[in-house]
Order: C-alpha cells, then structure tokens, then sequence
C-alpha cells in the first residue's frame, strides 16, 4: 500500500472519530451551545496531549503509555510516525483497525444519543 493512501485512509477515519465523538455531545439537550462545546473541548484536547503527537508513545511514562490508547489521535500519530521512518509503537495494521473500531463505536453512540435525546430536543 502506497504511503499517501496509508496517510489519506488514516486521517479521513480520525476525523470521522472526531466528527463522530462531536455529534455525541451534540446529542446533549441544552439551551446553550457553549456547553457542548465546553464539554467537546474538555474531552478532545487532553486526547491530544496523550495521544503521542508532542512526545512519542514509547518515551511517555508508565500511565501516559496506559491512557493513549485511548484516543483516536494516537493511531494516527503513529501511522505518520511510520510513512516518516520514526519509531512507531503499533503495527499499521493494528492502528487501522483500532481506527476503525472508534469510527465504527463514535458513531453507533452518535445514533443512540440523538435517538434517546430527540424528544428532549423538541
């Protein structure tokens, strides 16, 4: 597989993370969009900073190398990290599935809330 597609395949399923990860706290009945977006942004950018993108995965400590597999950012940090010819800590393979797995998860929650709040909505 070439190294654009690689880089292409793992920055659309991200951002379909995150777009998933936007719409479920969009699915929060409230009066005021700041808080969503108050919400949004106390859970994505603390995702960045243990994701690998300032510090690889392989150099944070103990509990940063337990929580970053919990961020999307994370697999594709380290997919760029491969295409560069830099240590990555994942496997392409694995960093694609687990892509795949929080676009798959973001979005089937993404459903379920809009569905369960959409009476309170109206």
């Amino acid at each position: 597989m070439s190294n654009l597609v690689l880089l292409v395949g793992a920055i659309i399923l991200a951002a379909f993370c995150f777009a998933s990860l936007g719409t479920v706290f969009s699915a929060l009945p409230t009066d005021k969009p700041s808080n969503v977006m108050m919400i949004s942004n106390l859970v994505r950018l603390p995702l960045i900073f243990i994701s690998g993108v300032f510090i690889p995965i392989n150099q944070l400590p103990y509990w940063g190398k337990l929580i970053a597999p919990l961020s999307p950012v994370t697999y594709v940090t380290d997919v760029m990290r491969y295409l560069l010819n830099q240590s990555h800590y994942f496997t392409v393979e694995y960093n694609f599935f687990m892509l795949l797995v929080f676009s798959i998860l973001l979005f089937s929650l993404s459903i379920y809330f809009h569905k369960k709040t959409l009476l309170k909505r109206i």
